[in-house]
């Protein structure tokens, strides 16, 4: 399954030999000073030239007068695609030096429904280097994003105030050395910044990231900073991709990789996680994303490229409690609506989304979808319920697109359909273009609206006017 395995999608070969990692042997990986940074980490350094340089080419061209392009349109000879500045209320990009598969959003003490612009936002990565011992975890801090449709933007303003106005968003960074590629990369949601992430060796490591973070403003911070992680495992069957954190049981996670085996975590004393020694076993192949429940500490979903969504009652056994046929192909993503907690949504590689209400669940006979769409051409990635808003989604595929829905519009029956292109469904929102092979998207928690995502070449970071 082409939308996950690394060496597929990347074209990066993996490197298979598991010679001793040392954490320790290039300092300046883990912990460095301002002059160290200014050798290490160019690539991520060349983003931040990169991101600098946007205030002089400017939000883009003006498409007053220009045809909308939906996906799959013929272009003519000559003709060219061009981003619309004013659909965005902040919009930037960047490209780090190796392509990253996962990325989450880093909670941070800046306000819990931040909306003025500038705006600034803090998320985690982890590289797919071509190099076992060149890859990393990197705490990113992104500050003075603007867009071209902006309350901020005056011409009567006083020159020190146009000065900083104009200037472009910000890069920031800290990193630490990772042994092999990181496939998924989750932050708990409970206080302390602490991190867990799946490597394409097999090893899943837990790693206490508060220490980047703060090091990002506070140059004291950075002697301080961890260069190992809290926590080990290589006792998976394969590699993975699934893992998640409960939101109601502190610090409890769960693991699943491509052999189809579940692991759960628990925290023990100090600062050590212990997973169960017996795997939990249901799917008949690559167990491929999981989910806690919102509200039920022993309860979380599964989907599997058995084109199953399973539901797990940890009180039963770890028993698989509920099997639903999901897809016509691999499932590949799923997401516990947080809202209105009886519903979850999966992507398959057959391109569509659908939506569960786990009400109907064992009540007999085939269960179906309250709803399902199949707009993206090319499997879907990545699907995240919005944080504050419970009908709206975010849905990102292999065709380039991430799409924004809000399933709460309906068809108006009584009005004749004369929109120049009726067959987009009225629920699609917004879609952004302009990444290759998407691979994750999140919606930032702090920021509503606002969607931070990952693909071949590089991060974008938007909200819309529409959202």
């Amino acid at each position: 399954h082409t939308h996950t395995h690394t060496n597929d999608t990347m074209d990066f070969g993996k490197l298979k030999e598991e010679a001793e990692f040392d954490w320790d042997a290039m300092e300046e990986d883990g912990v460095m000073d301002e002059e160290e940074e200014e050798e290490e980490d160019t690539g991520m350094d060349q983003a931040e030239d990169a991101i600098a340089e946007e205030d002089e080419d400017g939000a883009g061209p003006a498409t007053g007068g220009q045809d909308m392009y939906l996906p799959g349109q013929p272009m003519d000879e000559g003709e060219e695609l061009v981003c619309d500045p004013t659909a965005y209320v902040v919009q930037t990009e960047f490209a780090p030096e190796w392509p990253c598969l996962s990325i989450d959003i880093v909670a941070d003490g800046l306000g819990s429904t931040r909306s003025q612009v500038p705006m600034t936002a803090y998320f985690v990565a982890g590289t797919q280097a071509p190099q076992l011992d060149a890859n990393k975890l990197t705490v990113l801090k992104v500050s003075n994003m603007k867009g071209g449709a902006t309350e901020n933007d005056s011409d009567d303003s006083d020159d020190e105030e146009d000065e900083e106005g104009n200037a472009g968003p910000k890069l920031l960074h800290q990193s630490i050395r990772h042994r092999g590629g990181v496939n998924r990369v989750r932050m708990a949601p409970q206080p302390g910044h602490i991190a867990a992430t799946w490597a394409d060796t097999g090893h899943v490591y837990i790693w206490d990231l508060s220490q980047h973070v703060a090091g990002i403003d506070d140059v004291s911070a950075r002697a301080k900073m961890p260069r190992k992680p809290l926590s080990s495992w290589d006792g998976h069957k394969e590699e993975g991709f699934a893992m998640d954190w409960s939101p109601v049981s502190a610090y409890r996670l769960a693991t699943g990789d491509c052999a189809g085996h579940l692991h759960i975590w628990e925290k023990h004393e100090g600062s050590s996680w212990v997973p169960n020694a017996k795997p939990l076993i249901g799917h008949a192949g690559s167990l491929e994303d999981l989910q806690w429940s919102p509200n039920e500490p022993t309860v979380l979903a599964s989907c599997s490229v058995d084109k199953t969504v399973k539901i797990w009652d940890l009180r039963k056994g770890g028993r698989v409690a509920f099997t639903v046929p999901a897809h016509d192909a691999d499932v590949n993503v799923i997401s516990w609506n947080r809202l209105e907690q009886h519903l979850v949504a999966s992507g398959g590689d057959d391109g569509a989304f659908k939506i569960w209400d786990l009400r109907m669940f064992g009540g007999g006979g085939a269960v179906q979808p309250v709803a399902s769409f199949k707009w993206h051409s090319g499997p879907v990635t990545a699907i995240q319920w919005h944080p504050t808003d419970p009908s709206v989604l975010v849905v990102a595929g292999a065709d380039d697109q991430l799409t924004l829905w809000d399933l709460a519009v309906e068809v108006d029956e009584m009005v004749d359909d004369t929109r120049p292109t009726p067959e987009v469904p009225p629920q699609l929102l917004f879609i952004h273009q302009g990444q290759r092979n998407i691979k994750d998207a999140r919606w930032h928690p702090q920021i509503p609206g606002m969607v931070v995502s990952t693909a071949e070449n590089g991060f974008n970071l938007f909200k819309t006017i529409s959202i």
